[in-house]
């Protein structure tokens, strides 16, 4: 996977799901309490989470080489992540110098 898009990929797919479970427990107080408005903003709070968790998963998609579109197996939650998880990695493996060649140069 390319590196700079571990970072990216860890960074939205982990505030989206953040944001899904504040969502939802937004949703679970506004039912106890009868709410509307509160009902509304977990609602948008669940959507907003999962745009985000979408994203996340595009950029983990293109990071293993594949197309961004790929990455709209988010709209699954987890199980669509885990999909993407078991793609083959289409970039080859970058290996950094080890210390033969380090002490070498």
């Amino acid at each position: 996977m390319l590196p700079g898009y571990t970072k990216k990929t860890n960074i939205w797919a982990g505030l989206g799901i953040l944001l899904q479970i504040l969502g939802f427990a937004i949703c679970m107080a506004a039912a106890s309490t009868h709410s509307q408005a509160i009902a509304l903003l977990g609602i948008l709070t669940l959507v907003v989470g999962q745009a985000l968790f979408i994203v996340g998963c595009c950029n983990y998609a293109i990071g293993k080489g594949y197309t961004g579109v790929l990455g709209m197996l988010g709209l699954f939650g987890l199980p669509g992540l885990l999909i993407l998880a078991f793609l083959s990695d289409k970039h080859p493996v970058v290996k950094t110098l080890d210390f033969e060649q380090k002490k070498a140069a």
